[in-house]
């Protein structure tokens, strides 16, 4: 059984409280699926019956819903803003890396959800907007390897999108395995992947010694 980080405190702002029930619903979507979650589970997290949350959300979905959305809001506001703080293509690319290393520490939740149930994502009314949203980051990242494809920093023989996927997958898919608090900060796993993207793993051959 997933333990609720927080309970649902009684005299609580409804903005706290909906937090609260986001916070523990996301934790159970994480671990046990969005369509295996029920409300009432989600209500017994919080200590409220079932019938209560609906003063705050509507349906499941909809706290699916908000915790994608508040994620992908996010993610188009953050790559924009990184785009406009570099000219440099190589510069560029490690911040955009950076800042997605971020969003999976603040929404590593949604994160999860949008990377393991993206089927139950398209049954929303709302999909087309969060996939829209989605795109809008995609973009970013597509015409910064186009524009440093052109100015000879980024291979040419390396597609734009499928390095974008790869990248995308082993950021966001991270937050599968990374437990903040260890050892490693994000910042560590972030420096970490800069300098594989950027640099590569295996040495050069004529660097090496006998």
């Amino acid at each position: 059984m997933v333990e609720p980080k927080k309970r649902a405190d009684a005299g609580a702002e409804p903005a706290e409280r909906r937090k609260q029930i986001l916070d523990s619903a996301g934790e159970l979507f994480a671990a046990k699926g969005v369509a295996a979650t029920t409300v009432r589970e989600i209500g017994n997290a919080v200590g409220l019956l079932s019938g209560s949350l609906y003063h705050y959300f509507d349906s499941k979905d909809a706290m699916v819903e908000q915790l994608v959305s508040d994620f992908l809001q996010d993610l188009t506001a953050a790559y924009p803003r990184v785009r406009s703080e570099h000219d440099d293509p190589r510069a560029c690319l490690a911040g955009l890396i950076r800042e997605s290393f971020h969003l999976v520490a603040k929404h590593p939740y949604a994160c999860h959800i949008y990377q393991h149930d993206f089927n139950y994502l398209r049954t929303l009314p709302r999909f087309a907007l969060l996939d829209e949203m989605a795109k809008d980051g995609e973009r970013s990242w597509l015409d910064l390897l186009n524009e440093g494809e052109k100015q000879g920093q980024f291979r040419r023989e390396v597609e734009p999108i499928v390095f974008y996927r790869f990248c995308r997958d082993a950021i966001f898919l991270s937050v599968r395995w990374y437990r903040p608090g260890g050892r490693r900060t994000i910042d560590d796993l972030a420096d970490s992947f800069i300098t594989v993207v950027m640099e590569g793993y295996a040495l050069d051959a004529s660097t090496l010694t006998a």
